[in-house]
């Protein structure tokens, strides 16, 4: 209410346009059962809330966020890892070195692309106007859950090694590797 109350008084609809386009993106990331449908046995019950920011480009961003906060500890492993610094200066060193081209991407709302075990709900508050009142189960990691991190790290994973034939390095796990060939025969090493 606060973000389009903002918007009323600045006479445009930047958060509303932001907030349409979050609910839009994570929308995969929900099974709305109807309203007052019991949730499935063994699943808790959570809260969820949007929040706000403003990009440096003055664009704005909502992002909607579970309450992990109000799960238990995963009886497995939550912690993902990143690359470690030493290995993206060793790269960028090797691209240098030999006149590489580096390339990059962003994967938006990454999370969503992996579904999630952890077991929770909510009821779907006037954010999502139709469906207000809804049993909302969450079905991907969205982000806020404890495990959302780990369980991207696996997806993402699973599909550099099956999908894109991709082997991760022994020194950084985080940093994937497949030998390639050029046209003429010559091998080199995809990163």
């Amino acid at each position: 209410e606060e973000a389009l109350e903002l918007d009323r008084i600045n006479g445009n609809h930047l958060w509303a346009e932001a907030i349409a386009k979050e609910k839009t993106n994570c929308k995969i990331a929900f099974k709305f059962l109807g309203r007052d449908a019991p949730p499935p046995v063994g699943y808790k019950r959570i809260t969820c809330h949007m929040v706000f920011d403003v990009k440096f480009d003055l664009t704005r961003k909502a992002r909607y966020v579970a309450g992990g906060h109000l799960t238990d500890e995963p009886s497995t492993m939550s912690y993902a890892s990143v690359v470690s610094r030493d290995s993206v200066r060793i790269l960028f060193t090797i691209a240098a070195l030999n006149n590489l081209d580096v390339k990059m991407c962003d994967i938006g709302n990454a999370y969503l692309n992996a579904t999630t075990r952890e077991k929770v709900y909510f009821t779907a508050g006037s954010e999502w106007s139709d469906q207000q009142g809804e049993t909302v189960i969450i079905v991907r990691a969205l982000y806020g859950l404890k495990t959302s991190g780990a369980e991207w790290k696996r997806h993402f994973a699973d599909t550099l090694e099956h999908t894109l034939q991709f082997k991760a390095s022994r020194a950084d796990d985080n940093v994937w590797m497949k030998k390639c060939k050029k046209a003429d025969g010559t091998e080199y090493y995809s990163y």
